[in-house]
């Protein structure tokens, strides 16, 4: 199990929610204890559309900026601005089993050409270390791109992520990453 920092986005975002919670709580109970009673309800109407109003602003613009500041987070290496040409890797996913070609590549940027021969099926990537780096469909009748990054040489493998049947959990293969 990998420990976790305070260097890691993970760490930072838990930290920043439950700060975020902590205050609407406090806004809440002070609310609650300071309200009247007694209020017509056509004043209980005007400020509740008011509030409701600076409600969906505030939480538009609270989601506008955590779906702009996750596209810095994105894993895939066109995120990252990965440079130079791209290895090229042809892979046919089938019931059960994948095929690629070549099946060693040397570290640095590598494209993957995946379609299916039969049903859907979903390629998936894991490093050495067992992170995952990426996912595509693998489709029959259609070639999807899936574009990544692959510095750390080792035994890579692939799994399907989607059930396509009776032996779906076996559906696994292994490529092989060198030095450059």
């Amino acid at each position: 199990m990998r420990e976790l920092t305070y260097t890691q986005p993970q760490t930072w975002i838990a930290i920043l929610f439950v700060i975020i919670v902590l205050i609407l709580v406090a806004v809440f109970v002070t609310i609650g204890r300071s309200a009247r009673r007694d209020v017509p309800f056509d004043e209980v109407k005007r400020v509740g559309y008011g509030i409701r109003t600076w409600w969906l602003a505030a939480f538009g613009t609270l989601l506008t900026i955590g779906v702009v500041a996750s596209f810095f987070l994105l894993p895939y290496s066109g995120a990252r601005g990965a440079t130079g040409k791209a290895q090229q890797v042809k892979v046919k996913g089938g019931q059960y089993y994948w095929a690629l070609s070549p099946k060693t590549v040397s570290a640095g940027r590598v494209k993957f050409f995946v379609t299916a021969v039969d049903v859907n099926h979903g390629f998936g990537i894991y490093s050495p270390k067992g992170e995952m780096l990426g996912s595509v469909q693998a489709m029959p009748g259609y070639t999807n791109k899936l574009d990544v990054q692959l510095d750390e040489p080792g035994d890579y493998l692939i799994s399907c992520l989607e059930l396509c049947g009776v032996a779906h959990h076996k559906m696994h293969a292994t490529f092989k990453v060198t030095k450059r």
